[in-house]
């Protein structure tokens, strides 16, 4: 049984990383309660997506490959917008909720410490002596 994610909101769900890749996908959109119709639809895509990139894992690809891909669809196949719109949610999706690649966020981190927060970092460390702050 698949647990939910410890980071984030609690209501993300992580696969079964034994099983293969789509079958990873369809595990998640059952538990998000997608359609049935949705989950085929998705999986033909990301299936295409791998293999137009010689069957490489997404993992392995970012964002210019997502492009190459969408934009072939788009010129060589000549789709419509809402095809490429399909194509372009159901690679999103992968990559979100399933692979977890949502980029990476630094926190951000203070650059100078105040006169009350020096003294209590002081403090809590157990210093003895004070330090004239100028």
């Amino acid at each position: 049984m698949a647990r939910a994610k410890a980071s984030g909101t609690g209501t993300g769900f992580i696969p079964n990383p034994k099983l293969k890749l789509l079958d990873q996908v369809s595990e998640v959109m059952r538990f998000k309660h997608y359609s049935i119709r949705t989950e085929r639809t998705y999986r033909e895509w990301i299936k295409r997506y791998i293999f137009f990139h010689s069957k490489r894992h997404p993992r392995e690809l970012g964002a210019a490959e997502v492009g190459r891909f969408l934009s072939d669809l788009a010129v060589r196949h000549k789709v419509a917008a809402s095809t490429q719109n399909q194509a372009f949610n159901a690679l999103l999706f992968l990559y979100r909720e399933v692979l977890d690649s949502r980029g990476y966020t630094p926190t951000r981190t203070p650059t100078s410490v105040t006169r009350i927060t020096s003294s209590i970092l002081l403090l809590r460390l157990g210093e003895a002596r004070t330090l004239e702050m100028r």
